[in-house]
């Protein structure tokens, strides 16, 4: 399993001096928890960085469901291919928490992205990280049952989607975002964890899923991790 660390995140890698270029155009923005960012649908005229908060990245059907498709923490980054396409978005943005974040307005962004060849590498690096996962998750949903599709869903956010409490280290998730992220039905997902649960790998209490035993769910579905099993590290 590789851990990719500064997963959604183009301006980790940046030298001091591009840092420093784009610093000097950032905007501070407050949103509250609820706050709608970006809209699906609405063109993207700014990119963002999230500075302390959590937002989630999700799609709508036709019909009105919700497909999560990840939630971004402090330090990723989001709206820069839209800012280079002007395509609308096919995605829309809300906020989980009380949010800050950094903002480059659009034509100030694609300034040093035209000026400096390491910024337009650094974005490619980043969509082509996300392509690959993207790409990983689509097999997956054709060709793995619902319960190795949580398995992978668990060890893919092992250092980006957990939390820690007096009974141990839980899924920083409620089980109906974790249905829409895997787009499925809440009953179904309940189906699977509670098998999961009997046999020692979780522990559900209070509506959260706790883990119990990841070496032994590592070991027994190994062939869900092959070499390149790529998962975000903070």
């Amino acid at each position: 399993m590789r851990k990719i660390p500064h997963f959604h995140d183009i301006i980790f890698e940046l030298s001091d001096e591009l840092k420093y270029e784009i610093k000097k155009r950032v905007v501070t923005r407050s949103y509250k928890a609820g706050d709608i960012v970006l809209a699906q649908g609405q063109v993207v005229k700014d990119t963002y960085r999230v500075d302390s908060g959590k937002v989630k990245i999700s799609s709508y059907t036709e019909d009105g469901r919700e497909i999560i498709l990840s939630n971004l923490n402090v330090g990723d980054t989001f709206g820069e291919n839209g800012v280079l396409d002007g395509i609308p978005s096919l995605y829309g943005v809300e906020c989980l928490t009380d949010t800050v974040m950094s903002v480059v307005p659009g034509e100030e962004f694609l300034q040093p992205y035209h000026q400096y060849p390491e910024c337009a590498y650094a974005l490619a690096n980043k969509l082509n990280r996300q392509l690959r996962i993207f790409y990983e998750l689509l097999l997956e949903a054709k060709a793995m049952p619902l319960q190795k599709r949580i398995v992978s869903k668990i060890f893919r956010g092992l250092h980006s989607h957990t939390s820690e409490d007096e009974k141990g280290v839980y899924v920083d998730m409620s089980q109906d975002e974790l249905a829409r992220m895997l787009g499925t039905a809440r009953q179904s997902l309940n189906r699977e964890l509670k098998k999961l649960e009997a046999m020692g790998y979780i522990t559900i209490e209070q509506g959260r899923v706790y883990y119990s035993n990841l070496e032994a769910m590592r070991e027994d579905f190994k062939d869900i991790f092959h070499e390149d099993f790529m998962t975000p590290y903070y």
